[in-house]
């Protein structure tokens, strides 16, 4: 089962702008955490799956319905761990930072067939490895990215001790924001704001008198 729902502006502006470079990694996003210790890789996928249950955004890709951009949720979706060798190609020798940044710069994210997130494991030495998620900008920004981060890690705590994580139900999904935003919108809740903001500061100064280090230039730049 899927669900069609439209995109926010936000995410409208990021999907013009994956038209334009297919594939760019200019809008992946990365939370990386350093885990000390023996990795249980089930954990950890147990952990994976139950993040992309709880968040619709992390099962959605971004497909065209009679010319117009829509985001379809899926009921479920997959989304395997990556564990990189501990001994990297050539392309990749250097330090474990280096060859995490090589390793992300190479992720390229298909909006219209997904997945929009992966997550990766680098082992830096013997009981010792890195964490990282890595999600296209379009499902996730740099707050939500650091929530996302942290509820892996409590899913992947909880699956080591056997237990089911805590966590309070969320009120709504970014599909449910997205619907709620352009009905905003579309009945006229646009032009109201405008219009109380331009009332409001019609009689602001152009620009705010703030002391600056150098003078300010004759145009604007």
């Amino acid at each position: 089962m899927h669900r069609l729902a439209p995109l926010s502006p936000v995410q409208q502006r990021l999907w013009f702008l994956d038209r334009l470079q297919p594939g760019s990694p200019v809008y992946n996003l990365a939370w990386t955490f350093r885990l000390r210790g023996v990795l249980d890789p089930e954990a950890l996928q147990l952990a994976a799956d139950a993040l992309v249950a709880r968040h619709a955004v992390l099962r959605t890709r971004f497909v065209e319905t009679d010319g117009e951009p829509r985001q379809l949720v899926a009921e479920t979706l997959a989304v395997p761990v990556n564990v990189l060798s501990a001994e990297p190609p050539d392309a990749m020798a250097g330090s474990w930072e280096a060859r995490l940044k090589t390793c992300l710069q190479l992720v390229r994210f298909d909006l219209a067939h997904g997945p929009l997130l992966q997550v990766f494991v680098l082992p830096v030495a013997k009981d010792d490895q890195v964490l990282a998620i890595v999600v296209h900008h379009i499902v996730a920004d740099g707050w939500s990215l650091g929530i996302l981060g942290r509820e892996l890690s409590a899913f992947y705590n909880a699956a080591l001790a056997g237990q089911s994580a805590s966590l309070a139900p969320l009120p709504l999904q970014y599909a449910d924001y997205a619907i709620r935003q352009r009905a905003a919108l579309e009945d006229g809740e646009l032009a109201r704001q405008l219009e109380f903001w331009q009332t409001q500061l019609k009689d602001a100064p152009p620009y705010l008198d703030l002391p600056t280090d150098r003078p300010r230039p004759a145009l604007s730049t």
